[in-house]
């Protein structure tokens, strides 16, 4: 299952931004952000509040030698199950994903990432992003 979701990003990594839908570009987001552990890649994705978001990762991280070795050497596997997608009246689409993710043999507790994107000169980009326990008493749709 990861083997395909990988290669799914991969293949659409080629793919023009304009052909994604917008799920496909919440996956790819997904795929970049937690299994690639990318925020460069990830960042192009994003306007707005996630881009704020990823830009102060990047900024934060940036003074940590080896990371990205380090991030290598821990290979990452990840799980996404869609929970639900909700179209809104101005155009923006919400998803709720469940992502199971493990990273150097550790399996991280489930947690639920909530992804709202808009359509921004033609294409789909992440707007906001934010993860909860999926245990959290608030309704799904809120994020």
């Amino acid at each position: 299952m990861l083997g395909l979701a990988v290669l799914i990003s991969l293949s659409c990594g080629a793919c023009s931004s304009f052909d994604r839908g917008a799920e496909e570009t919440a996956h790819l987001f997904l795929d970049q952000y937690l299994i690639a552990a990318d925020q460069q890649s990830a960042i192009t994705l994003t306007i707005g509040r996630a881009r704020a978001q990823i830009q102060q990762e990047i900024d934060l991280l940036s003074g940590f030698q080896d990371r990205e070795e380090a991030l290598l050497e821990q290979k990452t596997a990840a799980q996404f199950e869609k929970v639900y997608e909700r179209h809104r009246p101005n155009g923006d689409v919400a998803f709720l994903f469940r992502v199971t993710l493990e990273r150097g043999g550790t399996e991280v507790p489930a947690q639920e990432v909530f992804l709202l994107l808009g359509i921004y000169d033609g294409r789909y980009l992440v707007k906001s992003f934010r993860f909860r326990d999926p245990t959290d008493i608030r309704t799904p749709d809120t994020p």
